[in-house]
């Protein structure tokens, strides 16, 4: 209730999008900025090989079947949140002209504007911040100190309001939701999870598993 300012007995009883969509709405009324309605944009227009190319989603690696040791795990805290962020991806800042200098990996025509901070990541900044600040706390305190549960539910609280904005960018009732932007995000995590893969490979290692945000 806090965090996107709904009265307690309505943030108890909805789901994370309304949170979000809360926090969205307030972010745009704090600047100004007008609140649609409904969602009024439409997909913009593809070919069969633009819809190929840019609607992959996540990056799956199917995993080697076996038993194996000495295995570690890396994982990306809030990696979609954090390229919306640091890509500047939001519905307003996302560009599908032809002819592009910088595009998204793999789309040739999209590309994140470098202006100004869009609405979305103007809204996730400051949760992504409180996520990482949570869990760093968490991990700082001794297993005995009561404030580690609270700090723990703060930090789950905080990542599913994260998760389920990039969720949003796709929804087709979203206010400010728009699928190119969603595609941009997927393609900025499919080249992340490369490079953390030939990354790990330079180093000696070999991935077994990739999924998504994690390998």
């Amino acid at each position: 209730a806090r965090v996107t300012c709904l009265p307690v007995q309505t943030a108890a009883r909805v789901s994370p999008g309304t949170g979000i969509s809360a926090i969205q709405i307030l972010t745009a009324l704090r600047s100004e900025i007008l609140v649609p309605w409904h969602k009024q944009r439409a997909e913009d227009h593809k070919t069969a090989m633009d819809m190929i190319r840019s609607d992959q989603g996540g990056l799956v690696y199917q995993p080697q079947t076996g038993l194996h040791r000495d295995v570690a795990e890396l994982d990306f805290i809030s990696m979609y949140p954090s390229i919306m962020v640091n890509f500047n991806i939001s519905p307003e800042t996302v560009e599908t002209t032809a002819g592009i200098l910088e595009t998204a990996p793999e789309l040739e025509r999209i590309a994140p504007s470098s202006t100004a901070p869009g609405l979305v990541p103007r809204t996730l900044a400051p949760l992504l911040e409180k996520r990482i600040a949570f869990k760093t706390r968490q991990a700082e305190l001794p297993a005995w100190d009561p404030r580690r549960k609270r700090y723990k539910a703060c930090a789950a609280a905080h990542k599913w309001l994260l998760v389920t904005c990039f969720g949003y960018l796709g929804y087709k009732n979203a206010r400010f939701g728009r699928i190119e932007a969603h595609e941009a995000v997927t393609a900025y995590g499919r080249e992340a999870l490369l490079r953390a893969k030939e990354a790990a490979e330079d180093m000696g290692y070999t991935v077994l598993h990739m999924y998504v945000d994690g390998m």
